[in-house]
């Protein structure tokens, strides 16, 4: 558990206010109370962590439960199958343990297994079962299900599987048929060409062929084929044949399709093929362009930045080139480029400009985009780069404050009850605040009533200080549990001894839960004091 130093100044207070209700007579407590918040003021600035072994807590079961701490007990460490384990919540307070239960964990026993056929279920598993290992073709296994619960297997049924017995497969053309399978059966083996063979289907069942066709195959004799320019033609086979061998570039070749039917060919036309003649190419700029191919023309050959080429598409028509234009390619002219602070940037680039060339710490480097279009540079920055000047520190009492960085000064340098205080900022030379004290110590009066008192008050002579911190927020409600303690040693002429004091932080409600106060004057030895407070409705 961690306190950081921001919690030191809200535990002064609470310091200090336990001691104006302590009780304490005048002169003999506040003296003590100086010193602490002369102890506190100039503690180191870091973090302490103290040794958790300082909380007091509850042993169960060899584990230690901390102080308010919970944890769930059992009855028993098992239960039967069925059952269910008995368990409360014992609670940690004052080092006493809640309840009676005794054991950190519990469990339920399993459940016994049934045995089925040589196969071992577990309790809540289920396994079919028939009456018969098998049935006869026709007939249906007769099922059951069984299940295990605890040792005890429902149902009869004895049997782990069942089987229906296999049908009669039946014969046919020297071929096994499976029962139920289906085969094709044809009236004759053959038929003349443009008959159709007679086919059945015949289907076996448990041994019994349906159906009366013998033969397991038939074939339609071949039709007669035709001849066609030299070339055989199959029966129904399509051939195209033309008017004539050749055609002029422009027209169209004339065809009809020709079949062959058991030996005759219909139509009439005598050619096998037919070329139409080609067409003449076209020539641009002594480029030759084929017959409806395209070529790219324009009316220049070169035009000024910022102007296109006026282009068109001309295609070759049999000798005949479409459009106008005569020129084969066409270049556009170039872009000039721009100056800026001594260095080029090309026509389209860009180039990032400032308003000046350094600024304040505080301030910040003023841009713009600058973008070349032919020779002229947008914008009207004009340097490349821009410093920004690094942030003056401050001085205050003779320390250096760097620029952004926090110190705590004070009103006076001394006060009789509290010092008043303020953060004050150093930014960029200038100091935040009014306060210009480095340091400040807490001096009420002198008691004149209590002339050994006032030596003690006015004891400068601290022999030594040790402070302990311990803290830690609280996982639920965010606030602080721990506790810190101080002790001062002093030697003050005859008030020699040593000053202790011991709190342990807040409750759950934001309240002391105890602290403990001793002082000790070797000479006298006297001012002995332990106080617990657990009143929940105390707001120190």
């Amino acid at each position: 558990m961690i306190l950081n130093k921001g919690l030191i100044p809200s535990l002064m207070c609470l310091f200090l206010f336990s001691c104006q209700n302590s009780g304490n007579s005048p002169g003999s407590a506040p003296a003590e109370t100086d010193y602490f918040a002369i102890a506190m003021a100039i503690a180191p600035t870091t973090t302490y962590t103290i040794p958790g072994d300082l909380d007091q807590g509850c042993h169960f079961n060899d584990s230690i439960i901390p102080e308010g701490g919970l944890i769930t007990a059992y009855n028993s460490s098992s239960v039967a199958y069925g059952q269910s384990c008995l368990s409360e919540t014992r609670t940690c307070t004052d080092g006493v343990l809640t309840g009676s239960y005794s054991y950190g964990s519990c469990t339920v026993n399993q459940a016994a297994s049934c045995l089925f056929n040589g196969v071992s279920l577990a309790s809540g598993q289920s396994v079919p079962a028939y009456t018969n290992s098998s049935v006869s073709y026709g007939q249906s296994c007769q099922a059951e299900t069984r299940t295990c619960n605890n040792g005890v297997l429902s149902g009869s049924n004895q049997y782990s599987s069942c089987a229906v017995d296999a049908p009669a497969s039946c014969l046919f053309n020297g071929q096994t048929i499976s029962n139920g399978q289906n085969i094709g059966a044809f009236l004759t083996s053959t038929v003349p060409y443009g008959q159709e063979c007679q086919l059945e289907y015949r289907t076996c069942d448990n041994g019994v062929l349906s159906g009366s066709n013998q033969y397991a195959s038939c074939s339609v004799e071949a039709a007669a084929s035709c001849l066609f320019d030299g070339r055989t033609i199959a029966n129904g086979e399509s051939v195209t044949g033309f008017l004539s061998s050749t055609s002029a570039y422009g027209t169209t070749c004339t065809g009809e399709s020709r079949t062959c039917n058991n030996g005759t060919l219909s139509g009439s036309y005598q050619f096998s093929s037919c070329n139409v003649g080609e067409a003449a190419a076209c020539l641009f700029n002594g480029q030759t362009i084929a017959h409806g191919q395209t070529v790219n023309a324009y009316t220049s050959s070169n035009v000024e930045y910022g102007q296109l080429c006026q282009a068109e598409a001309r295609v070759c028509d049999n000798g005949h080139l479409s459009g106008s234009f005569v020129y084969a390619s066409c270049d556009a002219g170039q872009a000039s480029s721009c100056i800026f602070n001594g260095s080029t940037v090309p026509h389209g680039a860009t180039v990032t400009a400032f308003e000046t060339s350094s600024v304040g710490a505080s301030s910040t480097c003023n841009s713009q985009i600058r973008t070349c279009d032919n020779g002229n540079l947008t914008g009207s920055f004009n340097f490349a780069s821009c410093e920004v000047s690094a942030p003056v520190s401050c001085l205050l009492n003779g320390q250096t404050i760097v620029s952004g960085q926090n110190i705590v000064a004070y009103k006076s340098p001394t006060a009789a009850t509290a010092c008043e205080a303020e953060t004050r900022t150093c930014t960029d030379g200038v100091l935040s605040g009014e306060f210009t004290n480095s340091t400040c110590a807490v001096q009420p009066p002198p008691d004149d009533d209590d002339d050994d008192n006032d030596d003690v008050k006015i004891c400068k002579h601290v022999v030594q200080i040790k402070h302990k911190e311990h803290y830690s927020q609280h996982p639920n409600n965010g606030l602080h549990l721990g506790w810190y303690k101080y002790k001062e040693r002093f030697n003050c002429g005859k008030h020699k001894g040593w000053y202790k004091h011991k709190n342990r932080g807040c409750n759950l409600n934001n309240q002391p839960s105890w602290y403990h106060h001793k002082d000790k004057d070797k000479d006298k030895d006297k001012d002995k004091d332990k106080e617990k407070d657990k009143d929940k409705h105390d707001k120190h």
